[in-house]
């Protein structure tokens, strides 16, 4: 998944360089296999790959300091659907004119939703139901595209900044992976959304 993600990365022309933070020399050795000038991976400090040692704000905050880009896309190899159609339309909405510091990927959820045991976007009790399609839409994270300038992550270790603007992606393109059976169900995403031969 993370070779995946470099070569979505890698397609998306106003990327000047992927940056890989791993533990994991077997996959450094494939980062080099690739050959690619514009593809680095940096050795990240043991202490930063266990929650238990460090914070994620500890983690960003290391992986900003290997670079000196101006502004970051942080993306996730758990997302491999996310490719570089929305990465593009994403630096888009970024650079668009308005008052956000920061974009996230977020994805519509559009159903009956509850927190903390009370109604989200609906009244359970009103005298009509609302069906689905009717009701307010959730915007969820997804943890597709995070983008920010460096400095600030530097600064606070967020990916997220204090006006943040929420880019929405279709729920295929910020399938995330956290479980065994969303992996199983994105390989057969992947052969959904691949032009089978005749």
């Amino acid at each position: 998944m993370i070779v995946r993600k470099v070569l979505q990365l890698r397609a998306v022309t106003r990327i000047d360089e992927v940056l890989v933070g791993t533990d994991d020399d077997e996959m450094g050795a494939r980062l080099e296999a690739l050959g690619d000038p514009l593809v680095r991976h940096y050795r990240r400090p043991d202490r930063l790959c266990d929650e238990r040692s460090a914070t994620p704000n500890d983690m960003i905050r290391d992986m900003c300091g290997q670079c000196q880009a101006g502004v970051i896309i942080w993306a996730h190899p758990t997302n491999p659907l996310c490719g570089a159609a929305e990465y593009d339309a994403a630096l888009d909405c970024y650079r668009a004119p308005g008052y956000w510091d920061s974009v996230v990927g977020a994805t519509r959820l559009q159903t009956h939703c509850w927190f903390d045991g009370m109604p989200v976007n609906h009244d359970p009790w009103a005298d009509v139901h609302a069906v689905a399609a009717d009701l307010q839409p959730v915007l969820v994270q997804n943890g597709a595209i995070f983008i920010r300038q460096r400095e600030a992550m530097l600064r606070d270790g967020r990916f997220v900044g204090d006006c943040p603007k929420l880019f929405e992606m279709s729920p295929i393109a910020g399938w995330d992976i956290d479980e065994e059976w969303q992996l199983r169900a994105a390989q057969e995403l992947v052969r959904y959304l691949t032009p089978c031969d005749p």
